[in-house]
C-alpha cells in the first residue's frame, strides 16, 4: 500500500450544525451508536489539541476495523488502523483509509463565538516498517492453571520470544505481562516462587480461593528484555500449570486491569493479547464461585465498550462450538460458553477488530498448541496498519464525530467515533 496524503477543508454551519468535509476528492459519512465514555490519550504538544477521549463508536460493513485515536505531538488529531485477518485464515491485509469526515457532536453550543474547529493537512502512512515512530504498547495475559497442562510453561517461553522478535524488527514496542486463574496479579510477600526483579503482585497476595501465585509486571511498561525475564520466570515456576477452580477462568479481569492502569504511551497502538483454554467469568458467575474484589471481573459488554476505539484485543483460545474439518472429523473442545452462562473471549476480539486463533488441546501434548506468536496473524495485524495525523484547531473543549472508510482486500467498512477533546489555552 502506498503512502497517501489527505487534504481537508473546513466549513462552519449554522447554530446547531457543523460539518467538516473532505476536499472535493473525498466524500464523507457519519452516524454512530451510543455507548459509555471510555479511554483517554493525549499530549500537550504545541498545537491546540491537548487530549482525546473516545465516547462512542460504531462500525458497519464487512468487518470491524481495529482503530484507536490520539493527540499528536503537534496538537493535532491522529488515528491508527491496524491490519486485519478478514477471512480468518491467518492472511492479514493492510488497510486503506479514505472518505474521512468530521462533524460536530450535539453537545457543542454553537453561535457563541467561542467554540469552533477546523481540520487540515491530514497525512497517512504505513506502519510496522521498522520506524521508531511506530509505537506499540502490548500487554499479554496468560492462563497458568492446571488445565493448560504443559502448555502453560511453553506459552510463557513463546511470549518471551514474541517480545524479542518485535524488538528485533526495529519498531518502538513496550510490554506488560500478567498471569491469571481465578485471581490474577498476586504474589506472596514471603517465600514467593518468583524471585526475578520484574514479577509483582499488584493486587496483593493470593486469596484463599486461588492460592497459586499469579504475578504481573505492575503498571510500568517493560522492555522486551524485561518481558522475556518475566515470562521465563513464569515458565520455570509454573511448569505444567497450577490448580484452578473448575474450568472457567477470570480472563476479563486482567484485561480491565491492564486497560485502566498501565502507563500506556500517548499515540501508541494499544494491543492486549489473551491466552487461555476456557470460558470467562462474568460478575454474576464469579460471585457464585466466591470471587470477590479486587478480582471481580467487569461486565463483558462494558469491557467491549471500554476497548472499542481505544485498544485491540486478540484471543488465543478455544472456539465457542465444536468444529468439523473438511474430512468430517469433529473437534470436541468447543466451549459452549454462552449456553453455560459464561463469556466467550472471542467476542471481545470480534468487538475490537482483533484476531482469534484456536489454542488446541493444551492439556495433552504441548505441541498441539498452535501458539507460536511470531507466526500467528497477531504479529501481522500489529505491523501492517496505517497511521493518520491531521492538523486541528479548536476554540475550546468540544465533542465531534470522525468517520472514515476502511478497505482491506475486497472487504469494506465504515467506522465512526465520537471524540471529546480538550484544547490548550
Amino acid at each position: 500500500m502506498k503512502n497517501k496524503k489527505f487534504r481537508f477543508s473546513a466549513v462552519m454551519s449554522a447554530v446547531f450544525g457543523l460539518t467538516l468535509l473532505m476536499a472535493a476528492n473525498f466524500g464523507g459519512s457519519a452516524g454512530c451508536g451510543s455507548e459509555a465514555v471510555r479511554g483517554a490519550t493525549g499530549g500537550t504538544g504545541t498545537g491546540d489539541l491537548a487530549s482525546v477521549n473516545v465516547s462512542e463508536t460504531s462500525s458497519s460493513g464487512d468487518f470491524t476495523p481495529a482503530a484507536s485515536f490520539f493527540a499528536t505531538d503537534g496538537g493535532g488529531i491522529g488515528f491508527n488502523v491496524s491490519g486485519a485477518d478478514i477471512n480468518g485464515d491467518g492472511t492479514v491485509g493492510s488497510p486503506t483509509v479514505s472518505n474521512v469526515s468530521v462533524e460536530a457532536g450535539d453537545t457543542i453550543a454553537l453561535g457563541l463565538g467561542t467554540k469552533r474547529v477546523s481540520i487540515s493537512d491530514c497525512e497517512s502512512r504505513d506502519v510496522g516498517t521498522g520506524s521508531s515512530d511506530d509505537i506499540f504498547d502490548i500487554a499479554v495475559s496468560l492462563d497458568t492453571t492446571a488445565s493448560m497442562g504443559t502448555a502453560a510453561g511453553l506459552l510463557a517461553g513463546k511470549i518471551a520470544e514474541f517480545a524479542s522478535s518485535l524488538a528485533a524488527s526495529g519498531i518502538n514496542a513496550q510490554f506488560a505481562g500478567i498471569t491469571v486463574g481465578d485471581a490474577f496479579a498476586t504474589k506472596l510477600a514471603d517465600g514467593s516462587s518468583f524471585t526475578d526483579a520484574v514479577s509483582e503482585g499488584s493486587l496483593g497476595e493470593p486469596p484463599s480461593w486461588d492460592s497459586c501465585e499469579r504475578p504481573d509486571t505492575g503498571t510500568a511498561l517493560l522492555s522486551d528484555t524485561d518481558m522475556a525475564t518475566f515470562f521465563t520466570e513464569v515458565e520455570t515456576a509454573v511448569g505444567s500449570g497450577c490448580s484452578g477452580n473448575g474450568g472457567v477462568e477470570n480472563y476479563l479481569g486482567p484485561v480491565e486491569l491492564a486497560n485502566d492502569n498501565l502507563a500506556w504511551r500517548d499515540g501508541a497502538t494499544r494491543i492486549i493479547i489473551g491466552i487461555g483454554d476456557n470460558c470467562a467469568y462474568n460478575p454474576d458467575t464469579a460471585s457464585e464461585d466466591s470471587i470477590v474484589d479486587p478480582w471481580t471481573p467487569p461486565d463483558p459488554s462494558a469491557m467491549e465498550t471500554a476497548l472499542s476505539g481505544v485498544a485491540t484485543f486478540h484471543w488465543i483460545g478455544n472456539p465457542e462450538e465444536d468444529t468439523v474439518d473438511a474430512d468430517g472429523m469433529t473437534t470436541t473442545y468447543g466451549m459452549g460458553c454462552a449456553d453455560s452462562g459464561y463469556y466467550n473471549m472471542k467476542d471481545l476480539s470480534d468487538a475490537t477488530g482483533g484476531t482469534f486463533t484456536e489454542i488446541g488441546t493444551c492439556g495433552g501434548d504441548a505441541a498441539d498448541c498452535n501458539v507460536d506468536l511470531t507466526a500467528l496473524p497477531i504479529l501481522s495485524t500489529i505491523t501492517s496498519g496505517t497511521r493518520s495525523e491531521c492538523n486541528i484547531t479548536a476554540g475550546s473543549d468540544l465533542t465531534f464525530t470522525i468517520c472514515f472508510d476502511v478497505a482491506i482486500e475486497d472487504a469494506d467498512a465504515n467506522y465512526c467515533a465520537v471524540l471529546t477533546v480538550t484544547v490548550t489555552d
